[in-house]
């Protein structure tokens, strides 16, 4: 019994020290606070550190992307894409967002993810489930989700024809994603795989805030199972809103957001 006991000691010491030698190997991700002037905000807004704020003093309007994430159980988050003008609340109609989702492809239906229920279980490991994306013209946390964000990162500031530009381009990735159907897996190939995948795709860096190792979450990291591993979508075309500017370029944006498109096959390349 008294080396059981020591062996189990030993391992938990071995286990603590492993823990705290990862969190100081991890220390706290550089960002920089952004619209959080209060003392403890309700939602945690940053910049990636590289970036610098537009000057806004002669009234331009300015837009950002940003990655945002809400906790979906057990600590781990679901990020999603935001293209929206730069403001502490933007209008309903000045927000875009990209999310991932599981889709029952069997059911032609949303992915039952409460485990609890016995025929969640048996769907996903039937391998019923694949991984899909969409994109909005609403805030879709709080409207459809009924969730409320609890991070921010912006990534990249332009003008809005810039923003929205983008925004088209990442919906292209979204098809190719939808195209393939890939598997959905609940921990290393999810929805926050899709928001690497899109942020890689449109040249740009996935915030330090965001861990995809439960390990290394630590400190004011953000752990989002999933974001370590990209889809390898490679380079997609474009389409012919290259040329529009303006209301025309946002009537597009808004003529191919909406979750429609999930039930319906996306066009070939």
């Amino acid at each position: 019994m008294a080396r059981r006991l020591t062996k189990l000691a030993l391992a938990v010491t071995l286990a603590f020290g492993f823990w705290k030698g990862a969190d100081a190997c991890v220390p706290d991700p550089k960002v920089t606070p952004t619209f959080n002037e209060q003392a403890t905000p309700a939602v945690r807004e940053y910049r990636d550190p590289a970036l610098q704020l537009p000057d806004t003093s002669q009234g331009q309007e300015v837009w950002r992307i940003r990655l945002g994430s809400w906790e979906m159980s057990c600590e781990g988050h679901h990020t999603f894409l935001e293209f929206s003008k730069l403001s502490p609340s933007p209008a309903p109609d000045e927000i875009y967002q990209i999310h991932g989702i599981a889709m029952d492809v069997k059911r032609h239906d949303f992915a039952q993810l409460d485990f609890r229920k016995a025929s969640a279980y048996s769907r996903y490991m039937s391998g019923d489930y694949a991984l899909k994306a969409f994109g909005v013209n609403q805030d879709h946390n709080r409207k459809v989700f009924g969730k409320e964000p609890q991070t921010y990162t912006d990534v990249f500031y332009g003008t809005k024809d810039e923003v929205l530009r983008k925004y088209m381009d990442a919906l292209k990735m979204a098809d190719e994603i939808n195209r393939r159907g890939d598997d959905y897996r609940l921990i290393e190939h999810n929805s926050n795989s899709v928001q690497r995948s899109l942020l890689e795709g449109l040249g740009l860096k996935v915030p330090a805030l965001y861990e995809g190792q439960l390990i290394l979450a630590r400190g004011m990291r953000t752990w989002a199972p999933g974001m370590e591993s990209g889809l390898n979508l490679g380079p997609q075309p474009r389409g012919d809103y290259e040329g529009l500017s303006g209301a025309e370029l946002e009537k597009a944006a808004r003529s191919v957001s909406g979750v429609a498109k999930l039930w319906t096959p996306p066009p070939k390349p």
